[in-house]
C-alpha cells in the first residue's frame, strides 16, 4: 500500500482495529453460521475480494485509509472462517489449533523478515519525522495479518469454550491483557515487529470474545445486522473524530503525560522491590495454605475399611462407606494393616463389617464396628454422622448422601424402614466447596495488602529519602502528579491480582484437577500437582463477571487511597510496613475473612458493618458462586461509596503535604 493510505501507528490505530476485529468477528460468523459457505465457499470470494481492494489501492490517484480498513474488515473475517476450519474441521479442537496456527504464524513471520528488503514502510507525509509506523502492508503483510487474526480467534474460543469460563469473562480477561500490551506499546519510542504482532494477536482475541458478546444470546444477542451496523458506524466515527494528526501523542497532554510517567515510574520501582513484594503476597497465600491444610486436615479425614464379612451384605455396606466420600478418605485394610495403622495414629478411625455381618442382617441385628480416635469432638462427630449415614443408607437409600442432596424434597421417594425422611428445601442452587469458599476472602486480602503496602511504601519512601522536594520542584503540577501516585498503586495492585484470578479460572484446563481424574503417583507429589486446583473459580456469566471486576477495582481504589493517607501520616518504611500488614489483617478477620458473618455473634454483626471488606466479600462470593446478583449492588454501592471517600481523603492530603515540603 502506498503511504498516504496506511494510517498512523498511535492509539487513533488501536481502538479502529479493535472495532474492525469486532466487525470481522461478526461478519465472519454470518459467513460461516448463517450463509453456511464452508471453507471453500467462504475463502475464495473473500480472497478475491482482498486482493480486489488491494489492486484498486494501488491503482487509485485519492489517498485514502478506507482501502486498509476495508483489506483489514476482509482479512478479518476470512480468519474467522479459518479459525472455525482448523478447530472443527480438522478437529483439533481450540487448544491444539491454537497452537498449530502459532507454529504456521511464527514461521509465516520469520520468512517475512528473512524476504524484507527494508526495514519498514515509509511513514505517512503527516507523521514526517515520527518514530513509529506500521510493517510494510505487502503481500506478506496480509498474509501475516490474516495468520495472526486466526490465532487471535482460536486463543479467544479456547479460553471462552474450552476452558468454560464464558465469552463475558474471557472478554474481561483479554481486556486487561490488551490494556498492559497497549500501555506497553504506548510507552514506546520506536516501532518493533514483535511488539506490533503481540498487539494484534491479543486485539484479535479481545474482538473475537467481544464479538461473540455483542451478537450473540450469551450476551446483548444484536444479531448480525444490529450488530454489523452498529459496529460500521462506531468504526466511522472513531476514524473521522480521533482525526490522524498526533494521535494518541502524550506529549500533546503535557498533565496525562506526567501522570502517566509517575504511574509507570511507581510500578517500576515496586516491581524491582521482591522484598516489598514478598512482604504483600507471602501473609495472604500463607493463610491460603492454612486455610487449605485445615480443609484437608479436618473436613477429609484418613479412615481404614476391614471388611471380613463375605457375603451380599457386607460387599453393598463397604459399597457404601467407600462411595460416601464428602466426609472422609476410605481405603480397604487388611485386619492387621488397620489395627498396626490405628495404633499408630495415621487414621482417624476404623470400621470394621464383622464376618457374620450377613447373617446378623437376616436377623435385624446386623452391626459395624467403628473404633474411633477421639482426639477432639470437632473430628468425632464429623466421623460419627457420616458412618451413622452410610448405615442408615442400607435400608433406607434417600437417608445417604445423595438423599439429602436429591430426596423427598424433589420428589424422589424410596422405601424408608425408619418412616421419616429428610426433605431439604436449599436456599442456593449451587453447592460450593469449602475451600473454594474461603478463596475469595485470600484474594480481598491480597488486594488489601498489595493496594495499602504499596502505596504506603512508596509515598513513604518519598519523605524518608527526600524525593518529595524533587517532585513539588518538577515542571508537573501537584495535581498530576497526585494522580500518577494513585494510578500507580492501582496499577501495581492489578498487576499482580489479574494473574492470580485468572489462574483460578485457567485451572479448569488442567487435566489432573478433574474430580475423576487418577493420579498414579505419592501422595506428597499429588499435592504438590494438584495444588494450584485448590484455587479454582468457577466460570461464571458475563454479568456477574462485570459485577466481579467492579467490585475489585472498588476494593483497590479503596486500599490505595488508604496506603497513601498511611504513608503520609507515618513516613518510615519499617513502621509503614508493620501497620500496613496489621490493617490488612484486621480487614481480613473483621470482614469475614474464616467465617459468615451473619453466624457471628450480634456484637461482631454491627462491627463488621464498619468494616469494607465484608462488603468486597460477600459481593464477590455471591457474583462468583450463585446465579443470581442478589445484594451486589448494595455491597458495590458502599465500596465505591467508601472507595471515594478513600481517594478524596488521600488526594486532598497529599496535596497540601507536597505544597508544604
Amino acid at each position: 500500500m502506498h503511504s498516504s493510505n496506511v494510517p498512523a501507528l498511535a492509539a487513533r490505530y488501536w481502538a479502529a482495529i479493535l472495532i474492525a476485529s469486532l466487525l470481522g468477528t461478526t461478519t465472519g460468523d454470518f459467513v460461516a453460521k448463517t450463509l453456511k459457505l464452508g471453507v471453500a465457499g467462504a475463502l475464495l470470494p473473500l480472497g478475491v475480494l482482498l486482493a480486489l481492494v488491494l489492486i484498486l489501492e494501488r491503482r487509485g490517484s485519492v489517498a485514502s485509509e478506507v482501502y486498509y480498513w476495508v483489506a483489514v474488515i476482509i482479512a478479518r473475517t476470512a480468519a474467522t472462517t479459518l479459525g472455525d476450519f482448523v478447530s472443527d474441521d480438522l478437529k483439533l479442537g481450540f487448544g491444539w489449533g491454537s497452537g498449530v496456527v502459532a507454529v504456521g504464524f511464527a514461521l509465516a513471520f520469520l520468512v517475512s523478515r528473512l524476504r524484507r528488503a527494508r526495514p519498514s514502510a515509509a511513514p505517512s507525509p503527516d507523521l514526517a519525522g515520527a518514530a513509529k509506523s506500521l510493517p510494510p502492508t505487502t503481500t506478506g503483510y496480509w498474509v501475516l495479518i490474516v495468520i495472526a487474526s486466526t490465532l487471535g480467534a482460536t486463543v479467544g474460543d479456547f479460553l471462552a469454550e474450552s476452558l468454560k469460563l464464558g465469552v463475558g469473562l474471557a472478554s474481561l480477561l483479554l481486556g486487561a491483557a490488551l490494556a498492559l500490551v497497549w500501555a506497553f506499546e504506548g510507552r514506546a519510542r520506536t516501532s518493533n515487529d514483535v511488539r506490533y504482532w503481540i498487539a494484534i494477536i491479543v486485539t484479535t482475541a479481545v474482538g473475537t470474545t467481544m464479538g461473540d458478546l455483542l451478537t450473540g444470546k450469551e450476551g446483548l444477542n444484536l444479531g448480525f445486522r444490529w450488530g454489523a451496523a452498529s459496529l460500521t458506524f462506531l468504526l466511522v466515527v472513531v476514524l473521522r473524530r480521533m482525526g490522524r494528526q498526533h494521535a494518541g501523542d502524550f506529549s500533546q497532554h503535557p498533565t496525562i503525560s506526567a501522570a502517566w510517567g509517575m504511574a509507570v515510574n511507581d510500578v517500576a520501582v515496586w516491581l524491582r522491590s521482591p522484598a516489598a513484594i514478598a512482604a504483600s503476597l507471602l501473609p495472604a497465600l500463607g493463610m491460603g495454605v492454612l486455610v487449605a491444610m485445615l480443609t484437608a486436615s479436618v473436613g477429609r479425614q484418613p479412615v481404614a475399611l476391614v471388611v471380613e464379612g463375605q457375603g451380599k451384605h457386607s460387599a453393598r455396606m463397604a459399597r457404601i462407606l467407600l462411595g460416601d466420600e464428602d466426609a472422609y478418605i476410605m481405603k480397604k485394610m487388611s485386619a492387621a494393616d488397620a489395627e498396626k495403622a490405628f495404633g499408630e495414629q495415621r487414621v482417624a478411625a476404623m470400621i470394621v463389617v464383622p464376618e457374620n455381618f450377613d447373617w446378623a442382617v437376616y436377623r435385624s441385628d446386623g452391626m459395624v464396628d467403628l473404633y474411633l480416635n477421639n482426639i477432639n469432638i470437632d473430628i468425632a462427630d464429623d466421623l460419627r454422622r457420616a458412618v451413622t449415614r452410610s448405615v442408615a443408607e442400607f435400608d433406607a437409600p434417600q437417608l445417604g448422601l445423595l438423599g439429602e442432596l436429591h430426596g423427598p424434597s424433589v420428589g424422589i421417594l424410596l422405601p424408608n424402614v425408619y418412616r421419616v425422611a429428610v426433605a431439604e428445601h436449599d436456599l442456593r442452587d449451587t453447592n460450593v466447596s469449602f475451600l473454594q469458599y474461603q478463596v475469595i476472602p485470600i484474594i480481598v486480602l491480597i488486594a488489601i495488602s498489595i493496594g495499602t503496602l504499596g502505596t504506603a511504601l512508596l509515598t513513604a519512601r518519598d519523605f524518608e529519602r527526600s524525593t518529595v522536594k524533587m517532585l513539588v520542584l518538577s515542571p508537573a503540577g501537584r495535581a498530576a502528579l497526585v494522580v500518577g501516585r494513585l494510578l500507580g498503586g492501582s496499577l501495581l495492585t492489578v498487576v499482580l491480582i489479574a494473574p492470580l484470578v485468572l489462574l483460578g479460572f485457567l485451572t479448569h484446563g488442567l487435566p489432573f484437577c478433574e474430580e475423576e481424574a487418577e493420579l498414579h503417583m505419592p501422595q506428597w507429589a499429588v499435592m504438590l500437582v494438584s495444588g494450584p486446583c485448590g484455587w479454582q473459580l468457577p466460570p461464571v456469566r458475563w454479568t456477574h463477571g462485570v459485577a466481579l471486576v467492579a467490585l475489585l477495582v472498588a476494593v483497590t481504589l479503596m486500599t490505595v487511597g488508604l496506603g497513601t493517607l498511611l504513608g503520609i501520616v507515618l513516613r518510615d518504611l519499617r513502621v509503614v510496613t508493620m501497620t500496613a500488614l496489621n490493617a490488612a489483617a484486621y480487614l481480613f478477620f473483621l470482614g469475614g475473612g474464616f467465617t459468615m458473618v451473619a453466624f457471628l455473634p450480634h456484637w461482631l454483626q454491627v462491627a463488621s458493618r464498619f468494616v469494607p471488606t465484608s462488603y468486597a466479600i460477600e459481593g464477590l462470593r455471591q457474583a462468583l458462586f450463585y446465579p443470581d446478583l442478589r445484594g451486589v449492588g448494595h455491597d458495590l454501592l458502599v465500596l465505591t461509596g467508601c472507595a471515594a471517600l478513600s481517594i478524596v481523603l488521600a488526594s486532598a492530603t497529599l496535596t497540601r503535604v507536597w505544597r508544604r515540603a
